[in-house]
């Protein structure tokens, strides 16, 4: 052997023992992870035999399934729509004004006392008909339809009605929630959409997202960060498109407020409805109205599908309260084995933990869930591998208490199904065209992910007008870069990429004093609070027409690219909202 292959052999040899020893070493760090979880789920286990009601001690009467109310098949697929790509308007008519839903059920939304909203029966005139086989019969026809929507589509430009509008907002880091006007039921449907791209996914899965956002000051209600920074950024937004079309398109005094999501969706809707309680009935709120005082718009009602634990104890008593006195009406499903509901872990014991409503005082509050076992194949689900021949079964306690069987039993598939909608597949690592990108003004650049002010995108269509659509920078609307010109600029700034324009605007830009705070810190709240009603209506006042770039098929990447950003009238001098976190936990004192 010469020298040269004995020291290749050599150095192949040390080559091994080192990887066996990184392979031996990953291999005991791997151990010692799944020795401390099952340690704390032995830990949580314990826990839980001694607050939760035992399988043993259950009446099985109690088990027998029973089919969660017809209003939560409705907020199923609305909360299926929001997950379609760009816009949600000729879905909707098809599925609510055309051929599938009968239109008697929307009808009795619009003329019955939303009281009786879960009972189907005092609810419902067709209430005889309803049942899980008239469910299975609208589900067929709609998954169909839905199924081919996971993949980029047109922009449904020509699509109006007489019936429908809706505003979605969409930013940087969230996209989208759809804010939707119903005439026939007189309702607005505010709907989140779940987690369907890596960049939504990465601004509450850090370690450091689950840290509470403690809402008021000398308060202990929390609400987990990373989830709360997406509906914080929103928020104001949101509050003022449903005063909008309340207002403008539907009989405000009468419009009832729903607010419905799947995974993610579920857990802002969640949070949504407890902000909106104390905006609506506090009267330091500057969206209290008087004479609204009491009336339906200011109750809202809350169906959740999947959804994570966002509220801290502290809170969750304060939303069931508001629960109790008829201000929220809250149904959550849950279908067994699906790892999402179960996140973040709590041992559901301590108040600085994070609930379900139905977990705190659960004896009293079981009726607000229902989990469901979903007849699902483990294998790539389509329209035809869904079982409709079998029914899901559902009732208000889960098969078994036990964390670690739990913990066993976890199935993703069991997240893709609810009340027979398909929710598979939505979820895409590759997509990012789902947010807007950011953009940096220093360096005349766009990002997908970070560098750059947040952009905002509101699009208006519907109400037999043309699809409109409009950019915003999110830095103005909470405060980060303060104009400090005495009057605003009316103009609009339009974006780099169109050169012509580029030096007849030049004159048109900001001057910007950067506020410098410390965004880290886990309870500095940035919300949209300098989005007040009249920064609103000028910038729905200066959005522009939507036009489809159908040659190059680009218009499933709306960005400021594809049109202008428009620059708010907003500037030292601006007349700001206050903090909104204060109004909820100020109500729930005076009850």
């Amino acid at each position: 052997m010469s020298k040269k292959t004995h020291k290749y052999n050599k150095t192949k040899r040390k080559g091994n023992n080192r990887t066996k020893r990184k392979t031996k070493h990953a291999d005991s760090t791997i151990k010692k992870i799944h020795d401390y979880a099952n340690k704390g789920i032995n830990f949580l286990s314990k826990i839980n035999d001694g607050i939760h009601v035992m399988n043993n001690l259950i009446d099985p009467k109690q088990l027998e399934s029973s089919d969660p109310p017809f209003i939560c098949f409705i907020s199923s697929i609305l909360s299926r729509l929001a997950y379609n790509r760009n816009g949600i308007l000729d879905d909707y008519l098809t599925i609510f004004h055309d051929n599938i839903i009968n239109n008697e059920f929307l009808i009795d939304i619009k003329n019955n006392n939303i009281n009786y909203i879960f009972n189907n029966n005092d609810f419902f005139k067709l209430s005889d008909i309803i049942s899980s086989k008239l469910c299975i019969e609208y589900a067929r026809k709609i998954n169909k339809r839905l199924l081919d929507d996971t993949r980029p589509r047109t922009f449904p430009i020509g699509v109006s009605s007489k019936n429908v509008m809706y505003i979605s907002i969409t930013t940087s880091n969230y996209s989208s929630v759809y804010i939707i006007a119903d005439k026939i039921m007189n309702a607005i449907w505010v709907v989140f959409k779940g987690t369907d791209s890596p960049k939504n996914m990465s601004i509450y899965s850090k370690p450091s997202s689950l840290i509470p956002i403690i809402l008021c000051e000398g308060e202990r209600d929390g609400i987990i960060g990373g989830i709360f920074k997406i509906l914080s950024e929103i928020i104001n937004t949101i509050i003022h498109s449903i005063d909008y079309l309340s207002d403008n398109f539907l009989k405000s005094k009468t419009t009832k407020i729903f607010t419905c999501g799947h995974s993610l969706g579920g857990a802002l809707a969640t949070i949504f409805a407890y902000l909106w309680i104390g905006l609506k009935n506090n009267k330091t709120s500057p969206y209290y109205h008087k004479d609204s005082k009491n009336s339906v718009v200011n109750k809202i009602c809350c169906i959740t599908f999947g959804s994570p634990r966002v509220l801290n104890g502290y809170a969750i008593n304060k939303f069931n309260k508001f629960i109790e006195k008829g201000y929220i009406f809250y149904r959550r499903i849950a279908n067994e084995g699906d790892p999402c509901v179960n996140l973040p872990i709590s041992t559901t014991f301590f108040d600085s933990g994070y609930f379900h409503p139905d977990e705190y005082n659960i004896n009293n509050n079981k009726h607000l869930v229902f989990f469901c076992n979903p007849i699902l194949e483990k294998q790539l689900l389509n329209e035809k591998q869904i079982q409709y021949n079998k029914l899901h079964l559902c009732n208000h306690y889960k098969k078994t208490t036990d964390i670690k069987i739990q913990f066993n039993s976890m199935n993703i598939y069991a997240h893709s199904l609810y009340y027979y909608i398909l929710y598979y597949n939505l979820l895409n690592v590759t997509n990012y065209t789902g947010e807007i990108m950011r953009y940096d003004y220093k360096m005349k650049k766009y990002s997908e992910f970070y560098g750059g002010d947040t952009m905002g995108r509101i699009i208006i269509a519907g109400g037999e007008s043309n699809t409109r659509i409009g950019f915003y920078d999110l830095y103005e609307v909470e405060g980060r870069k303060i104009n400090t010109d005495n009057d605003f600029v009316s103009d609009v700034m339009v974006s780099n990429d169109n050169n012509r324009d580029r030096d007849k605007d030049k004159n048109n830009k900001k001057d910007y004093y950067q506020m410098f705070i410390d965004y880290t810190t886990p309870n500095i709240n940035i919300q949209d609070n300098y989005m007040t009603k009249k920064v609103f209506d000028y910038l729905l006042k200066n959005l522009t027409v939507y036009k489809n770039d159908v040659k190059n098929n680009t218009n499933t990447n709306i960005n400021p690219l594809k049109g202008e950003v428009i620059f708010l009238p907003i500037n030292q001098q601006s007349v700001f909202i206050e903090n909104i976190n204060c109004y909820t936990s100020q109500f729930f004192y005076k009850l």
